[in-house]
């Protein structure tokens, strides 16, 4: 006997509609992935040029020339500091940005940094370019031991030039700049430690010396082969 019950029809506005979501959640998990594995990507290959970028600083030559401290900047308080306070004294000034993945790389180096020489009278200002409330929760997050400020990047003198960052200065304590370097480095390294330590050792030297006499500008620099 042939069958005449009638073909069972397919609700194809419901099968539509799961389809679609079930294609937009796929599409985002793997966009969200995407994302992750590309800012995971960046993060190891800037923090293993932050390791691998000491032999560039190694061939940098001191500038020779008076760092511009006419210019204030903002502590984590929100008050004004004046960056001439800094005078007569080492300085290390960084230039960096809690948005940038090489300068988060950079920063657990420069905390050895700060804890090795910071005793030896060497100053450090880690500048951040913005003004923002969320820069205490950055400095917390990031663990970062040294002093840090905050700076608009349109009120710094043009002086230091700025192309990126993170970008650092070291100032001697006659107010020549004694390097500058653009990008990461390891700062913990032994040519990182060194040069800073024969920058101390050159100007303690000196002093002894001379004694309060006045001296050739910059003679108290480190040279570098």
């Amino acid at each position: 006997m042939k069958d005449t019950t009638p073909p069972k029809k397919i609700n194809l506005r419901r099968f539509s509609w799961e389809t679609l979501l079930v294609g937009v959640v796929l599409g985002i998990a793997l966009f969200v992935g995407g994302i992750f594995a590309i800012l995971l990507g960046s993060y190891t290959f800037f923090r293993k040029e932050a390791v691998t970028k000491m032999a560039e600083l190694k061939e940098l030559k001191p500038l020779l020339l008076r760092a511009d401290l006419d210019w204030s900047v903002k502590d984590l308080n929100g008050d004004s500091v004046d960056l001439k306070a800094f005078e007569g004294q080492p300085l290390l000034l960084h230039f960096w940005n809690p948005t940038c993945v090489s300068c988060i790389a950079e920063i657990p180096s420069l905390n050895t940094l700060y804890d090795t020489f910071q005793v030896r009278g060497l100053l450090f200002a880690g500048i951040a370019l913005y003004a923002d409330d969320e820069l205490a929760v950055d400095v917390a997050d990031h663990g970062i031991r040294f002093p840090v400020y905050s700076v608009e990047k349109e009120n710094i003198p043009s002086f230091f030039q700025l192309s990126a960052t993170p970008t650092t200065f070291i100032i001697d304590r006659d107010g020549f700049v004694a390097l500058k370097h653009a990008g990461a480095v390891d700062w913990s390294s032994g040519d990182g430690e060194a040069f800073v330590e024969a920058l101390l050792s050159r100007q303690d030297d000196s002093n002894q010396v001379q004694g309060g006499t006045s001296r050739t500008p910059g003679s108290g620099l480190p040279t570098q082969d």
